[in-house]
């Protein structure tokens, strides 16, 4: 009989792809397709719910989307890098490949510093931002509550045994 991945390296490969798959889709559509009635839609509800960032001046950027020219680079910079580079690596991490495991650490400090940057940028906006939601920090912090993943995982993948994953 052979060897079978365990449940836990499922369960956090899994939420990783869900986790970053969610982001790299919600980002993608406000830089690529900020214009499209949905997302004008969907953004400004949210904006107006969550996020004032998404409802005040939304769509009055060079590029479009939010006009917060710090979160469209740190969208830019996840769109293109930070979120294929998760997806790859929750693949090969689901594998059992070692490079897969060393790139979930690096995509989970990348996406932890990512964390840290936007929680600096929102606060530094904070009237227009979350001052202009509806439900303000407390609702903020419930949708936020998804991207404290890395404080979860980094500790748990530094501690798993790097000698069980194929080279």
């Amino acid at each position: 009989m052979g060897w079978v991945r365990p449940l836990s390296v499922s369960v956090l490969a899994a939420f990783a792809l869900v986790d970053g798959g969610i982001n790299w889709i919600g980002w993608s559509l406000d830089i690529f397709a900020n214009q499209t009635h949905v997302l004008r839609a969907m953004g400004t509800g949210f904006g107006r719910l969550v996020d004032g960032g998404y409802y005040v001046n939304y769509n009055s950027g060079v590029i479009g989307g939010i006009a917060d020219n710090g979160e469209k680079a740190m969208a830019l910079f996840s769109v293109l890098c930070i979120f294929p580079a998760r997806a790859a690596a929750t693949w090969a991490f689901l594998k059992m490949k070692r490079w897969g495991l060393r790139w979930m650490i690096i995509t989970g400090w990348g996406y932890l510093f990512l964390w840290i940057g936007y929680l600096f940028n929102i606060m530094a906006g904070f009237p227009h931002r979350i001052g202009a939601s509806a439900f303000g920090i407390t609702g903020w912090w419930i949708f936020d509550i998804f991207y404290l993943t890395p404080f979860i995982q980094l500790p748990w993948l530094y501690a798993l045994d790097a000698r069980r994953w194929n080279k």
